[in-house]
């Protein structure tokens, strides 16, 4: 494989890898090298590993994987964005195996989607998008539409009433009930009752499996 001209992409990047598979973030990690755009690479094999390892150092571009043992992909990358600052470049990866969907919502304004079944021609394309300003969308996800209605059809999503909706929101993006309520203007209470109503319509149980379900069925729940 020949070594992309560097001065294609940014220079001196310091890129966090987040996958609890090791075999698959040394993959990725081949892909960069070749790009040769990267000062540093950190791996983390958890979302807890990656937060330490962002509060003790800058860090450019983060792949982070949807699902993690522990704390969850998508409330890792809003407290790395937290920690770290708006300039995070944040790429969310994700299964191949998606059920067909009408609509893909960004969240947490992430800056790319890839599959982990992504090759090292698309992982070069994902840092070229986000470097000029724009959304990647793997061509592998069911969709690359996005806008402002956050119904589905499958899943259970379409159950759900405006307020469920924005709870669910909030709590996929590592807002704990408290900062929900605070957020709507709701006590706590008031958005207990709500995730228990969105959690039984959609017929999860935690944080990690709305998540979980809502990459399965093609929603990436979009902030409010």
């Amino acid at each position: 494989m020949s070594k992309t001209n560097p001065a294609r992409f940014p220079e001196q990047q310091q890129m966090l890898l987040v996958d609890n598979q090791e075999l698959f973030r040394a993959g990725i990690r081949r892909m960069i090298d070749v790009l040769g755009c990267c000062r540093q690479v950190w791996e983390a094999g958890s979302g807890e590993a990656a937060v330490s390892i962002a509060e003790s150092r800058k860090i450019d571009m983060v792949f982070i994987d949807s699902v993690l043992p522990g704390l969850d992909g998508i409330s890792t990358a809003v407290k790395l964005r937290q920690i770290q600052g708006s300039t995070l470049k944040v790429v969310l990866l994700t299964g191949s195996g998606l059920s067909p969907v009408y609509k893909v919502h960004p969240v947490c304004d992430f800056d790319g989607y890839l599959t982990k079944s992504s090759s090292a021609s698309e992982v070069a394309e994902v840092i070229k998008f986000i470097y000029s300003g724009k959304v990647y969308y793997s061509p592998e996800l069911p969709s690359s539409h996005c806008d402002g209605d956050v119904r589905t059809r499958e899943g259970g999503f379409d159950l759900l009433s405006q307020r469920e909706m924005q709870v669910m929101r909030l709590l996929a993006q590592g807002y704990k009930t408290a900062d929900a309520g605070r957020q709507l203007q709701l006590d706590s209470r008031t958005i207990s009752t709500y995730k228990r109503r969105a959690f039984e319509k959609l017929g999860v149980s935690n944080i990690a499996e709305l998540v979980y379900h809502a990459l399965n069925c093609g929603v990436l729940l979009a902030p409010t």
